[in-house]
């Protein structure tokens, strides 16, 4: 069976010789490569807009896409038939169908609800996750934010305190929770230093979800 290589996928799409003298292609090679799991619109979108900049055109594009596969997303390519893809917007086309339903999908609402602090997990452990999931949603309301990290606090003087008096924003809100945590750290060092390991003396009964 012939090596399949990047020449025989790319039919028509070879290199000229004539690029612009100020192309760069090292500066191509220093944007991030695509894994499998990035959004493959918006990954191409950065990939063209740094090909540009080098002084590359589509042709360009088409032959360093392979070189800016990680190994597991160079299998793909390699799998191409020859002499598939004559064009860069066919390459783009296949590159797209494959990798769109692999990649990370945006967060929602419903999965910040999901978010609940487990009974002893240390307050800046949730925070952490919460704010995690938190920065994967596109334009959640901050209301519907500072309901969801209330509603999955397990820590009973915090979550009292939001409930007498609500954060105005999340920046006020995270701010307040990270006073907590630095008091819940010190009693947890304060129990390692007495050889206990029992847990901070804060957490509701609330069954673990």
């Amino acid at each position: 069976m012939p090596q399949i290589t990047v020449s025989t996928i790319l039919r028509g799409l070879r290199l000229s010789q004539g690029h612009s003298k100020r192309f760069d292609g090292p500066m191509i090679l220093r944007s991030p490569a695509h894994e499998g799991r990035m959004n493959p619109t918006q990954w191409l979108l950065a990939y063209a807009t740094v090909v540009r900049a080098a002084g590359g055109d589509t042709s360009v594009m088409a032959n360093y896409l392979p070189i800016m596969l990680t190994p597991p997303a160079m299998s793909w390519f390699t799998n191409l038939a020859p002499d598939s893809i004559g064009s860069w917007e066919e390459l783009k086309k296949v590159f797209t169908d494959n990798y769109m339903a692999m990649c990370t999908r945006p967060g929602t609402k419903h999965d910040l609800s999901r978010i609940n602090q487990k009974p002893s997990e240390l307050l800046c452990s949730y925070i952490q996750h919460f704010s995690e999931m938190r920065n994967s949603i596109p334009n959640i309301m901050e209301a519907k934010v500072i309901t969801a990290f209330i509603r999955g606090l397990h820590h009973r003087e915090l979550r009292s305190k939001f409930n007498r008096k609500p954060p105005t924003g999340i920046g006020e809100m995270i701010t307040i929770a990270n006073q907590y945590t630095d008091a819940e750290e010190a009693e947890v060092r304060f129990n390692e230093d007495a050889g206990t390991q029992q847990p901070p003396h804060r957490y509701d009964d609330r069954p673990d979800d």
